[in-house]
């Protein structure tokens, strides 16, 4: 599992564009109206993308395996847990 540079987030909309449901947390945080990381499977397969918001929403798209399950799960939590240490 790769984090996505923010830089290249505007390369993640036409993905959330073809959803048919629930796009609005994936959209406004591949259009950076709110903050949140996108991850894909790796630098070659991004067909497969994670969307997380900071509060801690996840929108799985594409093709997942569980293997992907479960780094998306541990990836989120680690990211979490290091947000919050920063803020305390």
């Amino acid at each position: 599992m790769v984090k996505v540079d923010f830089q290249s987030y505007s390369d993640y909309i036409y993905i959330c564009k073809d959803c048919k449901c629930g796009k609005v947390y994936p959209l406004s945080i591949a259009e950076e109206y709110q903050y949140g990381d996108i991850f894909v499977k790796s630098r070659t397969e991004c067909n497969t993308v994670l969307f997380w918001h900071y509060s801690g929403f996840a929108f799985l798209l594409g093709e997942y395996d569980e293997g992907f399950l479960i780094m998306s799960t541990l990836s989120a939590g680690i990211f979490l847990n290091i947000r919050i240490k920063t803020v305390i």
